[in-house]
């Protein structure tokens, strides 16, 4: 099993949590299932790689996609808390998720942002995940500690802005390798996670405010649809899972927007349209990158077996 599948996991669990707050329960459940089924074996993987895992961490690309792994179990805490009694027990957990994403960004910092800087070898798309992914902690601290999700999200725009201009400087000059090239759909992920996190942390949210992070979020969100169709080639790699958060997020953001008061209403009647496209889409990716995936863990799997005989 890839490490690059906890981006999938991230996905996943996170458009369950978009048809949970939907009221949409099946849906909620199905997708949230489908995550812990594939949550399960990713850290029975981690813990068999032994020193195989750190060794992994080496790699700047795969250490920016672990970050997806915190971020998964902090919505896990979120859904969790709406049916559950053992409160205690899920804040240790989603604190203890919060601590694991900063401890992540840290090392990152530490092992490829300050020696090298801003290096081309460096520098992807994926450094989103960590850097702008801490947002994730502002939209699940509603039921644990909003004070602190106040304090993150402000972090994590800052994030945004500044990565924001050397990432895309950096995809305009370089052409990705086709392994690497799905990375470039956490492109849309920066406006619509700090999009969400301050509806969420911000009682009430300013309405400027709102409209400035949708438009971004949207323009990033389109330039994303532009490039899936070249990024979905019949050769499968495992970075298609990356594919999958940033749509999400993007679905969740905007229909979080049609909550915040004050918007106006022909605005609305178009967001409430455009929010029922991007959740059609995020599914129809999803599942489509999913069917893919154990396809492929299939096809490993014999080839495995076959070279053992």
């Amino acid at each position: 099993m890839p490490l690059a599948i906890c981006g999938l996991i991230l996905g996943i669990i996170s458009i369950g949590n978009l048809f949970f707050s939907m009221q949409n329960y099946i849906l909620g459940w199905t997708f949230t299932s489908m995550g812990l089924i594939l949550m399960l074996p990713f850290i029975l993987r981690i813990i068999t790689m032994g020193k195989g895992f750190l060794k992994s961490l080496e790699d700047p690309v795969t250490a920016a996609v672990l970050a997806a792994f915190p971020m998964a179990m902090m919505i896990l805490c979120t859904i969790m808390s709406r049916f559950t009694e053992y409160g205690t027990l899920i804040t240790v957990v989603w604190w203890m998720a919060v601590i694991l994403h900063f401890a992540m960004l840290t090392l990152f910092i530490f092992y490829f942002v300050i020696p090298h800087r801003f290096k081309s070898d460096y520098l992807h798309p994926g450094w989103f995940i960590p850097f702008v992914g801490i947002a994730m902690v502002s939209i699940t601290s509603t039921n644990f500690s909003i004070e602190f999700g106040r304090i993150v999200f402000w972090i994590a725009l800052i994030f945004a802005v500044v990565l924001l201009p050397i990432v895309i400087g950096k995809m305009i000059k370089d052409n990705p390798s086709r392994q690497s090239f799905p990375l470039a759909a956490t492109l849309a992920t920066p406006g619509s996670i700090c999009l969400a996190a301050y509806i969420s942390v911000m009682s009430p949210p300013s309405v400027g405010m709102v409209y400035g992070l949708l438009i971004l979020s949207q323009l990033l969100y389109l330039v994303t649809l532009i490039l899936i169709p070249k990024m979905l080639k019949p050769e499968f790699y495992a970075s298609y899972a990356s594919l999958t958060f940033p749509l999400a997020i993007s679905a969740t953001a905007l229909n979080n927007t049609l909550n915040v008061k004050g918007l106006d209403g022909t605005l609305k009647s178009i967001l409430e349209v455009l929010s029922t496209i991007e959740q059609y889409i995020v599914v129809i990716i999803i599942i489509y990158i999913l069917v893919r995936y154990i396809w492929f863990l299939g096809q490993s799997y014999t080839e495995s077996s076959q070279s053992r005989d």
